[in-house]
């Protein structure tokens, strides 16, 4: 499978809308490709639900890392104009949330603080987004409602933006939060 031009959009404005225009520098051939090797690369985990089942966390590493590349090398999802790595974690975790989280400002200032949030470069790579993602499963009891990792970052991020939105809290640890969040990024 692959993303049509139109699902891309789609996904991509799900996550954010900001940053859409970029997204039209692309070419349809491009967005095929891309969106066509990502599905590829996750297929063994598009019905793997991390929560439930005994995950091999390299090979997990290794999937996600291939689906969503590198900026640098202009690999994966990363190499299209305006997929930042947020972006490629919401593609990945659209098409398999049981397995893939997103990982964006949000979750992050949640789970490790303003400290590592004010630095993207140590969070948005594949050694990060894995701690991440064992991070929030070996939270899941705290979140006995959500029955995939994709639904504990939605509620995450939706706890983190009300925290600080609504109550003005902007540094952790903070008592919006069952657990003992923030926790060192250890990469």
């Amino acid at each position: 499978g692959r993303f049509t031009t139109h699902q891309f959009f789609r996904v991509a404005a799900w996550k954010s809308a900001q940053g859409l225009a970029s997204l039209t520098l692309n070419s349809e051939a491009e967005i095929s490709e891309r969106t066509e090797n990502a599905i590829t690369a996750i297929r063994e985990w598009q019905y793997t639900n991390v929560l439930k089942e005994r995950i091999d966390w390299e090979g997990w590493k290794l999937a996600a890392s291939t689906a969503i590349g590198s900026d640098a090398d202009g690999t994966g999802l990363l190499g299209l104009d305006g997929v930042g790595y947020p972006r490629a974690t919401a593609f990945i975790s659209f098409l398999a949330p049981a397995a893939f989280p997103v990982i964006d400002k949000w979750t992050v200032k949640a789970v490790y603080g303003n400290d590592v949030y004010d630095k993207p470069k140590f969070w948005q790579r594949a050694a990060a987004y894995t701690e991440f993602a064992k991070e929030l499963v070996s939270n899941a009891v705290h979140f006995p409602a959500c029955s995939t990792v994709h639904d504990i970052d939605q509620h995450v991020m939706n706890t983190a933006m009300r925290c600080e939105q609504q109550y003005g809290h902007t540094s952790r640890p903070c008592s919006c939060y069952p657990t003992n969040w923030p926790v060192p990024l250890q990469v």
